[in-house]
């Protein structure tokens, strides 16, 4: 019944309003001002090692710029959607030929297109992607930024913010055994919570570490490092 819950309960929707920054502040300040489209930069490429949360910062901007925007891992897509204000493609390290031709013209596209921004992210910064020199080049002319991965202390104080928001406060020793026996990246983690929480609803028990011992398994599976 435990691993079930964990198992059942989907993603929660990332917000820019929950990432907390640490290290990242000027890079969350370049995000949420192109997802408001505030500002003349229109191009924003972020990258960092799986789990740094530039996954979270993409879909959380595509979810902040409304309709028109939208969150891509094929480029070659954006030919098919109406009117975008706002495009975030990810993963670009893993883009293939085809892939890119398709990037460097949206590119293109946006940069004539007054209303357009752009927002990518990969595993390294664009001269180091492998992508084609032109690409590459395109890229780095907009603002680039690193995504530091969070200290372990940041994830505890984001674990107890976000149990604040949901309405309940969270023990400072279960924030630290859910973050020792889960995966480590803060999407992850958030599911557990979230899993945590809707548990707790059900028994009609607070959130005490007795009871995150209960529910969370030694080895609690959560969404895929982003």
């Amino acid at each position: 019944m435990r691993q079930q819950i964990l198992e059942l309960l989907p993603p929660a929707q990332p917000t820019l309003e929950e990432f907390v920054p640490g290290r990242n502040v000027e890079a969350h300040a370049a995000v949420a001002a192109l997802a408001r489209a505030e500002g003349r930069e229109r191009f924003v490429y972020v990258w960092g090692a799986p789990g740094c949360g530039r996954t979270h910062l993409l879909r959380a901007a595509v979810a902040k710029a409304g309709p028109g925007a939208a969150y891509l891992q094929d480029p070659a897509l954006a030919g098919s959607l109406p009117g975008q204000a706002l495009l975030a493609v990810d993963d670009l390290d893993a883009l293939p030929e085809a892939g890119q031709g398709a990037l460097f013209t949206l590119h293109n596209r946006i940069r004539d297109d007054p209303q357009g921004r752009l927002l990518c992210a990969g595993q390294a910064p664009p001269a180091r992607l492998g992508l084609r020199a032109d690409l590459a080049t395109r890229l780095a002319a907009g603002l680039v930024f690193q995504i530091h991965t969070l200290s372990d202390e940041e994830k505890l104080l984001a674990l107890v913010g976000r149990a604040r928001g949901r309405g309940f406060l969270l023990p400072e020793e279960a924030a630290h055994h859910i973050l020792s026996h889960s995966a480590r990246d803060l999407g992850s983690l958030f599911v557990v919570l979230d899993a945590i929480d809707r548990y707790s609803l059900a028994a009609l028990q607070p959130v005490t570490l007795s009871l995150v011992r209960r529910v969370l398994p030694r080895a609690a599976s959560g969404p895929a490092p982003v």
